[in-house]
């Protein structure tokens, strides 16, 4: 959506003129019938990469990082909590969301490698 600079109203508003979070049903007035299966596909591996960064952090102790780690930290926090309260799980813009969660999961396996 992102890519295509879709307005947030061509998914985000049905009908009756209310603001809701969709499920794929709106994809298909785009993208061609089966793209239901990509849009699962993407919230999947989405929702898997935030739990796996999530988990790596919580085993990082704060403590033990160098002032560069700690700010490198805070600003995958801040596109952690960014992409939580989007609620799309990443698919409103895929392709950053999942090269963002791994290059963090990357990031943040080298704090425990040095």
């Amino acid at each position: 959506m992102a890519e295509a600079e879709t307005a947030c109203a061509a998914c985000h508003v049905n009908k009756s003129n209310q603001v809701v979070r969709p499920d794929a049903t709106p994809c298909v007035q785009c993208h061609e019938k089966g793209f239901e299966k990509t849009f699962e596909e993407w919230r999947s591996t989405a929702r898997t990469l935030l739990a796996e960064v999530r988990t790596a952090l919580a085993a990082i102790k704060p403590a033990a990082l160098t002032e560069e780690q700690k700010v490198q930290r805070a600003e995958i926090e801040t596109v952690l909590a960014a992409l939580e309260q989007d609620g799309s799980a990443g698919v409103h813009n895929h392709a950053f969301a999942a090269a963002f969660l791994r290059d963090a999961l990357k990031k943040i396996q080298s704090w425990t490698k040095g």
